[in-house]
């Protein structure tokens, strides 16, 4: 069952010294899978469709270096 799958991972995870405390993603060659903390445990999204940056948007390698945390990004879309 996938749950007692979850959940095994997840107590690697801590018995490694990895506690998710707050939003936590593994990077996977197709996507993502988001950990998020709750009153009940943890909850988890896939995301399956990543996307590269698209340069014929007329983004640059100097605005994409700007972009190395997503503080960074929420900052950009602030000011734009």
């Amino acid at each position: 069952m996938i749950e007692e799958k979850i959940t095994a991972f997840l107590d690697h995870l801590k018995a490694q010294g990895v506690e998710i405390t707050g939003e936590t993603v593994f990077i996977c060659n197709d996507g993502v899978v988001l950990f998020i903390p709750n009153e009940r445990g943890v909850d988890i999204a896939v995301v399956r469709n990543p996307i590269t940056v698209d340069y014929t948007l007329g983004i640059t390698d100097k605005e994409v270096e700007l972009w190395t945390t997503t503080a960074e990004i929420v900052k950009e879309m602030e000011e734009n």
